[in-house]
């Protein structure tokens, strides 16, 4: 895939100018089982890089600690809730943002997951 971002991966530049220089629609290829039971490791998934308003509940592509990850996010009473579908909190632990924080950005929603396992 020659347009392909690898989710779970360290994120070293601008942030802006990552996200003005990139389409905004994005097929990216999850590398952990953060969100196991709603998408996999080796599943690819699309992301609307425009779509950054978060609607409760859905899964969207997020900068954090200068990581890009997949999580759930919630949003309620100004809180935003970051979530692993995964039971392993240890290895993938849930968090709240509260506010602006500089280590965090919401970089799209997924709209779309495409197992690599076939039929």
């Amino acid at each position: 895939m020659g347009n392909e971002l690898h989710a779970s991966r360290a994120f070293n530049g601008n942030l802006a100018d990552f996200l003005d220089s990139q389409p905004s629609i994005k097929r990216l290829r999850v590398l952990d089982d953060a969100m196991v039971g709603t998408i996999a490791a080796g599943d690819i998934i699309t992301v609307d890089m425009g779509n950054r308003e978060v609607d409760s509940g859905h899964c969207y592509l997020i900068l954090s600690e200068g990581t890009v990850r997949v999580r759930r996010l919630a949003v309620s009473d100004g809180v935003l809730s970051v979530n692993a579908d995964s039971t392993d909190k240890t290895l993938y632990p849930d968090m709240t943002i509260a506010g602006d924080s500089p280590d965090f950005a919401v970089l799209g929603r997924v709209t779309e997951r495409q197992s690599d396992k076939g039929l």
